[in-house]
């Protein structure tokens, strides 16, 4: 019997061993999905740091003006407005990011066809909330490109304008509560989700240029649900 509990003893202290070693990669693989940092242009912006409006390099106080701010996951938008000229994705995450708009903000793409830059690209999942309005503009590519899902929760109006491309195309389901005008103005999409694309709440517009080719709004798997808010569509 005691060699019984001998045995029963060890193998549970050897479980107990393999579980603290474990622990350490499984918390590795939760926290994988927000991204250590952020690329404004070609600017890495790290957890902690600001990106002053009209600067290429981070500080790590506050500074008078607009910023964006990254901390764990979370880019914040005060004030801030950002003109990409070189081709590049104005924001891009490698992982999910939730963007909270504080004052006014703007986040434009010059006419490059070659380069395919988008305003907002996300490898990952996409949040947008707070009270602030946002202007996205791109005159290349998509003005926001997600492979997770999107989710539009803010107060504060987001309008979006591509001349080419898709206004927003996004990879996952899309999910709107909140006040978005979307328009796509040259043979473009309106709204693309490649999985279920639902309106809960919010007053929406959407137009495309040549909707007898692309739609306005459409998604691939899931259909369209309305549950609620105000939609127009053009």
């Amino acid at each position: 019997m005691k060699k019984r509990i001998g045995l029963l003893g060890l193998g549970l202290a050897l479980l107990l061993v393999m579980v603290l070693v474990l622990l350490p990669s499984l918390q590795t693989k939760a926290d994988a999905a927000v991204a250590d940092s952020i690329t404004i242009g070609t600017t890495i912006l790290k957890s902690g740091q600001y990106l002053p409006r009209g600067a290429s390099y981070v500080v790590n106080t506050k500074p008078d003006g607009g910023y964006a701010y990254y901390n764990n996951g979370v880019l914040s938008l005060d004030g801030f407005s950002y003109w990409e000229r070189s081709g590049n994705d104005a924001i891009r995450a490698d992982g999910d990011l939730t963007i909270t708009l504080i004052g006014t903000n703007g986040i434009y793409i010059d006419e490059n066809f070659t380069s395919k830059g988008n305003c907002i690209d996300v490898d990952g999942n996409l949040t947008i909330n707070g009270s602030g309005p946002l202007t996205l503009s791109s005159r290349s590519y998509n003005a926001i490109t997600v492979s997770g899902n999107l989710n539009f929760n803010q107060t504060g109006k987001v309008t979006v304008t591509t001349n080419y491309g898709a206004a927003v195309y996004c990879n996952g389901a899309v999910t709107i509560n909140g006040n978005l005008s979307v328009t796509s103005v040259a043979n473009g999409m309106g709204i693309f989700s490649k999985n279920t694309l639902t309106m809960n709440s919010g007053t929406v517009s959407v137009s495309a240029d040549a909707p007898g080719t692309y739609a306005a709004i459409e998604s691939s798997a899931g259909g369209v649900v309305i549950n609620g808010g105000n939609l127009t569509v053009t």
